[in-house]
């Protein structure tokens, strides 16, 4: 597995998350699902697998050694980690909580940075990204620095031993696809731009790929090679679902080194200036030809005054 990671630090950051995924593996594999009486910054109630997640990553990015500050889609804010170290890593333990209990696979996303105020930074500063599913079997997609390729990792056992071993390499995604994950369907009234798109998709046969978690709608278009992910925002971006720092962000950073496009139905995702923490927004992503289709009906929409 060495190979799949850049050389020094970042080579720490990623063991870290492997290490970390390794845990999540197991409790979600054997441990009971629960509410708590918790909420998280953004006043979601949580679930003990989002607290455990949560706390095994932060374990992991500390004894690294090499992670200076994270935050997470649980506690928003920046944890100082080691003094000392180089990055900071913004992520979602567990992308999937309403889906985890029908036992749909669900995933954990990092996003990997400079040692810089996230305030005011473009995503575009970001320097690696990760994101782990775990289903029938606990797989990755991981960006590799070295060869500036995206490669997919699978957890797997060889007589007693576990390892993760690379199982694809230089992943792309195709500029044209025949599947398509549309979420969030019931604000189409709301936004004829995005019901043009879904009709468009529908009128010409395009397969549905949906299970209602972002982390394994968008695995499937990095291991089949085409697709996309729709997830609109609400009349207006600031009331989109979705976190730019915590998921958006990561992914689309992958979805680019993949060939693919990753835009909020106006700009490259990767282009947007972090406001804030808390910051959202829509999410268009996958085969390039198709999202400039999908920005081009939000387009047309908007200059008809429609939405």
């Amino acid at each position: 597995m060495e190979e799949v990671y850049s050389s020094g630090d970042l080579a720490k950051v990623y063991r870290a998350i492997f290490k970390a995924m390794e845990e999540i593996t197991d409790i979600m594999r054997y441990e009971p699902i629960s509410k708590t009486t918790s909420v998280n910054d953004f006043g979601e109630t949580q679930l003990n697998l989002d607290k455990e997640t949560d706390e095994i990553i932060y374990k992991n990015l500390k004894e690294s050694g090499v992670v200076y500050s994270a935050c997470s889609e649980e506690s928003c804010h920046p944890t100082v980690l080691n003094e000392d170290g180089v990055y900071i890593v913004t992520f979602d333990p567990l992308d999937g909580s309403s889906i985890v209990d029908v036992s749909f696979a669900v995933g954990s996303i990092f996003g990997i940075w400079p040692k810089i105020d996230l305030i005011g930074a473009s995503c575009r500063e970001m320097v690696a990204a990760c994101l782990g599913v775990y289903g029938t079997k606990s797989v990755a997609i991981v960006y590799d620095s070295e060869k500036d390729q995206i490669d997919e990792l699978a957890y797997r056992r060889f007589g007693t031993e576990k390892k993760w071993v690379i199982t694809n390499t230089n992943l792309k995604i195709a500029e044209d696809a025949s599947t398509f994950a549309p979420g969030n369907l019931t604000v189409i009234k709301e936004l004829p731009g995005y019901k043009h798109a879904i009709d468009w998709y529908i009128d010409n046969g395009k397969k549905l790929r949906y299970s209602g978690g972002m982390a394994p709608d968008c695995y499937h278009m990095f291991v089949k090679g085409e697709g996309v992910f729709l997830y609109p925002g609400i009349k207006e971006r600031k009331i989109a679902k979705l976190r730019v720092l915590f998921e958006c962000a990561p992914i689309a950073f992958l979805v680019e080194k993949a060939g693919g496009m990753a835009t909020d139905g106006h700009i490259p995702i990767l282009d947007t200036v972090v406001d804030s923490y808390e910051m959202r927004c829509p999410v268009y992503m996958g085969s390039k030809n198709d999202i400039d289709k999908i920005d081009d009906f939000i387009k047309q929409a908007e200059d008809a005054g429609e939405q």
